[in-house]
């Protein structure tokens, strides 16, 4: 098998000479939620599911079996399949039951109580219990911060064992929307030491894993007491691959294996779309264009105002990133619950944003816009400052840099090496930069527009205010409130702009039928729902 499969990798590297291949396999992945499905490439689909048959995954190879250990992507998202969480984070950043089946919250936010699903078991039969749940936040603590999921439970002061189906948290700060993070995989507590070789993943998920039979292949089967439901597939054929990013593409391509996570927005160039059925998966990857509010110059808000109405979303969205993400003008993400609809990204007008900046008392000398500024004439110049191994990044900067020009607002694309970038940043040794954040599933923002913390000099104690109101609320129609009152301050002063969420792409291969439902925390959460033909 490994053999055939080296040899295709060949062959389609030849066919390949001179087109650069970032597609790698997620066989795994980060934050990810439902997607929307790719419209007409998508292949058609029988009515009626089938039993029977395999569905084939990819991970790279590994002696960790562990889910809470791993920190490759692969190995996680296949482990996923093997283990269940507590909740399911859904696409609209609302939590779901799954272990968990229903929960409540103290009138601080600080205490939580879960109560387990009564009917799970463990893939050798044995009940799940709520000390297996204390058992994990504590490894997952012991394991420390390089672990995954350390930042899940950071938060957790105390976990109690109520009784066998209940477990309480109790939080060293309120978290309105504290469970949305109790996505991490639950392992029992009598199993072999998590951090030992020989440690066997015994879990409660839709698939049971059974000992590698060589180097080159994992077998899962399906469990029939799985707790979600019916499953089409018998088993999950998972091909173990050296650590190279270009294998797992190149096996999808030659209908080796059935499913592939994308980062990459050129995913195009290495598979054909007319073969593929395709789902785009909304993440937590929030995107931005940061200020440094010590500039005296971008210190002033009708600056800001003129930068917001001078770039063009859409185009960056539909041109630089091929529609594979989605505009933002806020960390809210659009696709989310607590969204603010009234709050859309800003109009692409850069005679609006002219006008702005004379309205304030700039004059356009031809070159560009000037004024005194505390006894000093300022010119209407900036530096963006972006990492030069992001290609996309800079790609951005540029269009930014032109649509600004438009304004006559005039920029600089200063691209340097990451060390060099995150240093400047820290030091605040910039005028705007383009960042990325992974937004937690709790949508805490402390870390973006806390005074004491964020990375921009923003001195906004309102912010602090309005981020206690929406991490201290308990009833839903509060938190909507909070979030809402959040949003708005930051359309009205502008800390940063939002440019977008990316999107991630699920591929899969004619052999597959139905429609791949992933979650953000788990590309393959809907495999289960799918079912194989040739």
């Amino acid at each position: 098998m490994l053999k055939k499969v080296l040899i295709t990798i060949l062959i389609l590297a030849i066919l390949a000479a001179g087109v650069a291949v970032a597609v790698f396999v997620f066989g795994g992945g980060d934050e990810t939620g439902n997607g929307e499905t790719g419209g007409t490439d998508t292949p058609a689909q029988p009515l009626d599911p089938v039993h029977g048959g395999e569905i084939v995954l990819s991970m790279s190879s590994t002696d960790i079996w562990c889910p809470l250990i791993t920190t490759n992507e692969s190995h996680i998202q296949i482990f996923n399949l093997i283990f269940d969480s507590l909740v399911n984070v859904q696409a609209d950043m609302t939590p779901a039951p799954n272990l968990a089946e229903s929960w409540t919250v103290s009138s601080d936010a600080r205490t939580w109580t879960l109560t387990l699903n009564p009917n799970v078991t463990w893939h050798d039969g044995e009940p799940f219990i709520a000390r297996d749940v204390e058992f994990t936040v504590n490894s997952i603590r012991a394991i420390g911060r390089n672990g995954v999921y350390y930042q899940n439970i950071e938060n957790i002061s105390r976990v109690t064992v109520v009784d066998e189906h209940t477990v309480e948290f109790r939080l060293s700060h309120a978290r309105s929307n504290f469970v949305n993070l109790l996505y991490f995989p639950i392992i029992r507590h009598n199993a072999a030491r998590h951090n030992s070789q020989t440690y066997v993943p015994l879990g409660t998920g839709a698939f049971s894993y059974y000992p590698p039979l060589d180097y080159e292949t994992l077998i899962l089967t399906k469990n029939p007491n799985w707790h979600g439901g019916d499953i089409y597939v018998d088993r999950v054929r998972v091909a173990l691959l050296p650590p190279d990013q270009n294998a797992a593409p190149f096996m999808f391509s030659a209908l080796e294996i059935d499913m592939l996570v994308s980062h990459d927005v050129h995913w195009g160039r290495t598979v054909s779309t007319a073969q593929v059925g395709y789902v785009e998966i909304p993440t937590n990857r929030f995107n931005f264009l940061g200020f440094n509010h010590a500039n005296p110059v971008l210190r002033e808000l009708p600056v800001r105002q003129a930068i917001a109405h001078s770039i063009n979303y859409q185009a960056i969205v539909r041109n630089v990133l091929l529609s594979r993400a989605v505009p933002s003008f806020t960390p809210v993400n659009p696709n989310w619950k607590l969204h603010d609809s009234r709050i859309d990204v800003p109009e692409f007008s850069p005679q609006r944003a002219r006008q702005i900046l004379i309205d304030d008392g700039w004059e356009f000398d031809g070159e560009g816009f000037t004024k005194r500024i505390g006894g000093v004439n300022r010119r209407l110049q900036f530096d963006i400052l972006v990492n030069e191994d992001n290609p996309v990044r800079e790609q951005i900067a540029v269009s930014i840099q032109r649509n600004l020009a438009e304004a006559g607002i005039l920029v600089n694309v200063q691209s340097v090496p990451f060390s060099e970038y995150t240093s400047n940043i820290a030091n605040r040794r910039f005028d705007m930069f383009l960042g990325e954040y992974n937004i937690l599933a709790d949508l805490n923002f402390d870390f973006m527009l806390n005074v004491n913390s964020n990375p921009f000099g923003l001195q906004d104690w309102e912010f602090n205010r309005l981020l206690s109101d929406a991490q201290t609320a308990t009833e839903e129609i509060d938190i909507a409130t909070a979030y809402n009152a959040l949003q708005q301050h930051i359309h009205d002063t502008l800390p940063f702009i939002g440019l977008y969420y990316k999107n991630f792409t699920l591929l899969y291969n004619p052999r597959v039928n139905g429609i791949p439902t992933p979650l953000f925390h788990n590309a393959f959460g809907g495999v289960g729902n799918l079912w194989v033909g040739e």
